[in-house]
């Protein structure tokens, strides 16, 4: 990744780059782009932006529960979709591989959780949930998926 300035104007250089993609927001861009991983959509700014980038203007615009729990679950699948790409498998370098990517979710959205007012140990519930009941070669087919949504239901997210 090239460097960009943390600090200062991030945000709105990146707004100003997804405009010129025809997109009002990073939300938009993602919904766009449902097969494709936030590493994928964060290349396609030539590595001055990483997923960490998308994330944090995905939450910056939600404002609702509602928002949340979808944005979430779209971040969900995509992790899922990036760790696992032969789907949910059996082992230990299976479960090694879903245990990083519901870890990479819950590191990605729990300050978010936070701000909204879901707790952190919902989020952990869910998680532990797929762990437990997802059948072998799941794969998430985007942020509506119904196991991700049964997985949310169960932890009252």
């Amino acid at each position: 990744m090239t460097e960009v300035d943390w600090r200062t104007g991030w945000q709105e250089r990146l707004r100003t780059e997804l405009a010129a993609l025809g997109a009002s927001s990073v939300s938009e861009l993602v919904r766009s782009r449902p097969a494709s991983s936030l590493s994928e959509i964060a290349s396609e700014f030539g590595g001055r932006y990483s997923e960490t980038h998308l994330i944090r203007l995905i939450f910056d615009d939600v404002t609702t529960r509602d928002e949340f729990v979808s944005a979430s679950a779209d971040v969900l699948a995509r992790h899922i979709c990036a760790e696992l790409r032969q789907g949910w498998g059996e082992g230990f370098r299976a479960r090694e591989k879903a245990a990083a990517a519901l870890s990479l979710w819950l590191g990605d959205i729990s300050e978010f959780a936070d701000a909204i007012g879901i707790p952190r140990e919902r989020l952990r519930a869910a998680a532990s949930w797929l762990m437990r009941e997802v059948p072998r070669g799941w794969r998430p087919t985007g942020g509506g998926d119904e196991v991700i949504a049964r997985a949310f239901a169960e932890a009252g997210v």
